[in-house]
């Protein structure tokens, strides 16, 4: 008896669905939100808690994973931008902890298997292309994915490799607000206040904004992944795997902004 609560989605289960992200198909799960940035599905929490209260593995092995957001915190959430759907073999999230499994997970912890080669194609090779249209930042993006496996004849020796290469355009056009705050004002003349900390202010408990401006972000994002994987029966009690994943997520960008400042002084 299994008292676990997990849940799991196959690679064929993912291709169902109509997102190209790993990320946005576990959203689908019970339990799981997902939280985004600039548009595409990045982190997830399991059971109500936040990305950085859950862990994530590969084939049992803990993931770590950088931002290209100065201002990001390293925590134990996975940016699953960094991993395309192209190498996965099953997603399974484990909601109830055990014993035999790393701790870490407040809400619960996310498995990503990989392509086993021994239960692949033997022979197989694929190649997959795609081409998306942003209106907005007004480009083309290409994406191509490749995926090779070979095994012997006595089918217990198996090599696998898989390349895939991504590119996106982003454009963001919008207002941006740093903050707001309270202030006491002091009249001056007709429609015109200073900020004051006199007791007396004609006005109290006024908001107002930081600062901000009128923004245009860019970015170009290539990510290249690179793995491979051997698997090799020495009997029927033994079993050899091993795997390598390689990810870089290229992510140059430009900001332009009208800033606005407040000052002690408003109409």
């Amino acid at each position: 008896m299994n008292d676990q609560i997990s849940d799991t989605i196959s690679a064929q289960e993912i291709g169902k669905f109509p997102d190209k992200n790993v990320a946005e198909a576990l959203q689908r799960i019970t339990g799981i939100s997902l939280s985004r940035v600039q548009g595409e599905g990045e982190r997830i929490g399991v059971r109500g808690t936040t990305p950085e209260q859950n862990r994530t593995f590969l084939n049992g092995q803990y993931l770590a994973s950088a931002d290209w957001w100065i201002s990001s915190q390293p925590n134990r959430g996975f940016n699953f931008t960094l991993l395309p759907a192209d190498i996965v073999s099953s997603l399974e999230v484990y909601k109830t902890p055990q014993a035999n499994q790393d701790e870490g997970s407040l809400g619960g912890s996310i498995n990503i298997k990989t392509l086993d080669p021994l239960y692949t194609d033997s022979d197989l090779a694929l190649i997959s292309t795609q081409l998306q249209y942003n209106d907005l930042s007004n480009e083309f993006d290409p994406q191509i994915s490749t995926v090779f496996n070979w095994k012997n004849n006595n089918q217990d020796l198996a090599i696998l490799f898989t390349a895939s290469r991504l590119k996106r355009s982003l454009r963001r056009d919008g207002l941006e607000s740093w903050g707001w705050h309270e202030r006491d004002l002091i009249k001056i003349g007709e429609n015109r206040y200073i900020s004051s900390d006199d007791e007396k202010a004609d006005l109290k408990n006024i908001w107002t904004p930081g600062g901000g401006g009128s923004a245009v972000f860019q970015q170009q994002r290539i990510l290249t992944t690179l793995t491979s994987g051997i698997s090799y029966i020495l009997n029927p009690h033994w079993q050899f795997k091993s795997h390598l994943l390689y990810s870089q997520l290229e992510a140059d960008n430009s900001n332009q902004n009208f800033f606005m400042a407040t000052s002690n002084c408003f109409k």
